[in-house]
């Protein structure tokens, strides 16, 4: 299997909504939305060869979104986008949705 026809099967594996994270404040911090998205995606995917680098945090509202970057050791990065589903109290839910071709 080549490494593109690799990475297509585990972005379509990506698309789930994962558990989100507890807030201190009306955001989530840009470390807190990379460590989530990294935790919950790695056990999607049976694989931790990557790294995510999103530009801030994400305002703890439901709808906020923010464009982070998913980049695989070995292939080019992919937007990832961070999307709050809800808030429920201190508790944020976002969901994580990988690109289907890489950054140009």
């Amino acid at each position: 299997m080549t490494a593109r026809r690799a990475l297509s099967v585990l972005l379509a594996a990506a698309l789930l909504p994962l558990a989100g994270c507890s807030i201190g404040g009306k955001e989530v911090s840009q470390e807190d939305v990379e460590k989530t998205a990294k935790e919950g995606l790695s056990g999607e995917l049976n694989r931790d060869d990557f790294e995510v680098e999103c530009p801030s945090g994400i305002e703890a509202e439901e709808g906020a979104q923010i464009i982070c970057e998913l980049k695989p050791e070995t292939m080019d990065p992919y937007d990832l986008t961070v999307t709050v589903e809800s808030v429920d109290g201190d508790d944020v839910n976002m969901d994580f949705k990988v690109a289907d071709a890489p950054r140009q």
